[in-house]
């Protein structure tokens, strides 16, 4: 971490080497798109699980431009690539990742949506 410019506390060290945030893992999220994360995000990104993997998948769904922030926030509340599939087969195509984190935090699932649009026919 010191070669990316980090210099670190012994605390911040330990933090590091509990999470696994290495430098091989700082590697893989600038590869992902993520380059010059500071090591708390990192952290961050562990600790709520934000993966290379998750972010391809991400993309996959049409999400190319989803912050640092965005996918801790995905990661915390449930917004994974199966809720969003689901949010699409019922119908509602690119919706928002904060609007999707907000179904989420509400509980509000699609097949909900789906019947008060079906009410107000």
């Amino acid at each position: 971490m010191r070669a990316a410019g980090e210099d670190l506390t012994l605390d911040q060290y330990i933090e590091s080497r509990i999470f696994q945030v290495t430098p091989e893992f700082a590697q893989e999220m600038s590869e992902a798109g993520y380059p010059d994360l500071r090591r708390e995000r990192l952290v961050e990104f562990r600790i709520h699980g934000v993966t290379p993997e998750f972010i391809q998948e991400i993309r996959k769904l049409g999400y190319s431009h989803v912050s640092a922030e965005q996918l801790v926030a995905m990661r915390i509340h449930g917004v994974t690539p199966e809720f969003i599939r689901s949010v699409e087969a019922a119908g509602y195509r690119r919706v928002p990742i904060d609007k999707l984190v907000q179904m989420r935090i509400f509980d509000i699932d699609p097949k909900m949506v789906r019947a008060l649009d079906d009410a107000k026919d």
